[in-house]
């Protein structure tokens, strides 16, 4: 645990800059302490967002650190509430108006608490057309058609085909549905007779998690379970049967879960087992993202060439599987200062070339991946510094959107010692 003197730095720090680091450290360390009503951390909040007030609209780390906050379940008061108002001016897409999304968040509802303001936000910035949800009221698969950006509405319909498109309004949507991505042949893997036959709980259950765009309580995984299988697939007695059998529900890797990774090579074998079977993961568990950073953290201080390629393949691998490069991005923050094909100043003249090897020796297949966390991770001007000193089979390999050539020809050039 942080003690108070490094906590209440942190705070200090915090309240004059917005740098990513520096936040992810704040919320790091109050988690730590548990209880956010005791001592005195409910003061160094309220000064905090005190000192922050409108500068939160311009700000995406301050703007998105005010929700992280409310994860740990902060003491509810309206200062913090309207600092949650204003954050939306830098987090909500286009889709929704802010007014439409406060209401829904439920950030003027008192009976909503903090903590279930945090999930709804979750769910508010992934939302997308196309995507399947599971209503928890009426127990029923749906699909996302389109939003309206004048009223925050949403059209949406039955996967059934029963009925027409129907509008629900988007507080329906952050408080009765479950989000998943909009993959029909995933969607088939969890819900038909054909998939079904042959299979387990926990392959399911796995499945389920990995469709999903929320993280899934147990709760609301057997409830998912019961109104997906019966009665066309399976009878009330054999779903029984099928759902309480857990035999062998442990012995394959990939379902223990990234979470039993103990460093990078057992996590990247995981992640890899996971792309064989064509699974993606949109939703990732506190644990599991903490463990993903703790093994790649475990990297060492100078990598070899096997260790940056291992370690940058997982991160490559961790998109393809679903993961945003910003959550990945996220995770990397601590990690990212080990490895020399992330130079730390690349326009500074003494960084040397030898350190980008890695661009030559990854696979091609990576490197469209390992950019858009890159871009995450870093600005715009570094990423155009970066780009310029890549190998060719590198330059070739990136999407357009990663190649900024006015940019680039404004770059100082990096070292050739």
């Amino acid at each position: 645990m942080t003690s108070p003197q490094d906590l209440e730095k942190l705070f200090f720090e915090a309240a004059e800059s917005d740098r990513q680091e520096l936040l992810d450290s704040l919320l790091s360390a109050l988690s730590g302490h548990g209880d956010l009503s005791t001592a005195d951390i409910p003061e160094h909040i309220s000064l905090l967002l005190e000192n922050w007030s409108d500068s939160v609209e311009n700000s995406l780390p301050k703007s998105l650190f005010c929700y992280r906050l409310c994860e740990l379940n902060p003491p509810d008061s309206p200062q913090l509430r309207n600092i949650l108002f204003k954050s939306l001016k830098k987090t909500l897409t286009s889709d929704f108006p802010r007014n439409s999304a406060a209401a829904a968040l439920g950030l003027k509802d008192l009976s909503v608490k903090i903590h279930e303001i945090s999930i709804r936000f979750k769910k508010l910035r992934v939302i997308s057309n196309g995507q399947y949800f599971f209503s928890e009221k009426e127990n029923k698969w749906g699909n996302i058609v389109s939003s309206d950006p004048l009223t925050g509405e949403l059209s949406v319909k039955e996967v059934s085909g029963i009925g027409k498109t129907y509008s629900v309004t988007l507080q329906k949507v952050l408080s009765e549905f479950l989000l998943f991505s909009a993959d029909s042949e995933m969607f088939k893997k969890i819900s038909s007779k054909k998939s079904l036959s042959g299979i387990g709980r926990s392959e399911w259950i796995v499945a389920v998690k990995a469709f999903s765009l929320n993280q899934l309580t147990d709760a609301q995984l057997d409830k998912i379970a019961f109104f997906t299988i019966l009665p066309d697939i399976m009878t009330l007695d054999q779903f029984n049967v099928w759902w309480k059998n857990t035999g062998a529900a442990t012995s394959d890797p990939i379902e223990k879960g990234i979470a039993s990774a103990r460093n990078i090579k057992e996590l990247h074998g995981t992640l890899l087992k996971l792309r064989e079977k064509s699974l993606k993961i949109h939703a990732a568990t506190d644990d599991e993202k903490k463990k993903i950073g703790e093994c790649l953290s475990k990297v060492k201080d100078e990598p070899s060439l096997k260790e940056q390629i291992l370690f940058a393949e997982t991160a490559a691998i961790l998109c393809d599987l679903g993961f945003r490069a910003e959550l990945i991005g996220e995770i990397l923050r601590v990690a990212k200062v080990k490895v020399p094909f992330w130079p730390q100043e690349p326009m500074i003249n003494n960084t040397s070339l030898e350190s980008l090897k890695l661009w030559d020796e990854i696979s091609c297949e990576h490197i469209p991946a390992l950019l858009d966390v890159t871009s995450k991770l870093y600005s715009g001007k570094y990423l155009s510094a970066l780009m310029l000193h890549l190998p060719f089979r590198a330059i070739n390999a990136s999407p357009a959107s990663f190649l900024d050539f006015e940019t680039m020809k404004n770059v100082d050039p990096l070292s050739s010692d």
